[in-house]
């Protein structure tokens, strides 16, 4: 009888993890999607790098610029990247910025510091591209 309680309390117990784990990961999934789930061409359409110029403080590139949400839906996360490149063209180094809610129709100020992994100084460039992603 001893037994038979502690299978079917096994039993219920695994039953309960199962059901609340399956929930988790539906809640999870939709969070997820809420918040990140924005594809990169939806982003274009929606948000616009009004302006941006490159300032050099002590060895450091800072990125200052303004960003505007064109649509009517808020952004709960958005992220400004810049990709630096050398006088051939290649890719040397990628910084970034979140804005962690961007409202419907406004525009926003950012401001992407960028540094070496191995330093407090910028990798040498020559140019450098910034785009708005999703996250």
């Amino acid at each position: 009888m001893a037994l038979r309680k502690i299978g079917d309390g096994i039993l219920l117990g695994l039953g309960a993890g199962i059901t609340a784990g399956i929930i988790f990961a539906i809640i999870n999934q939709l969070m997820v999607n809420m918040m990140w789930g924005i594809e990169a061409e939806t982003i274009n359409n929606k948000v616009e790098i009004i302006e941006h110029r490159e300032v050099i403080r002590n060895g450091r590139t800072i990125i200052l610029g303004s960003v505007k949400n064109n649509s009517d839906t808020n952004l709960h996360t958005l992220s400004v990247k810049v990709d630096l490149f050398d006088k051939e063209g290649l890719f040397v180094e990628q910084c970034s910025e979140y804005i962690a809610r961007l409202h419907a129709n406004t525009q926003v100020n950012f401001k992407i510091k960028c540094k070496a992994c191995d330093s407090n100084k910028t990798v040498e460039h020559t140019s450098y591209k910034v785009y708005p992603t999703g996250f």
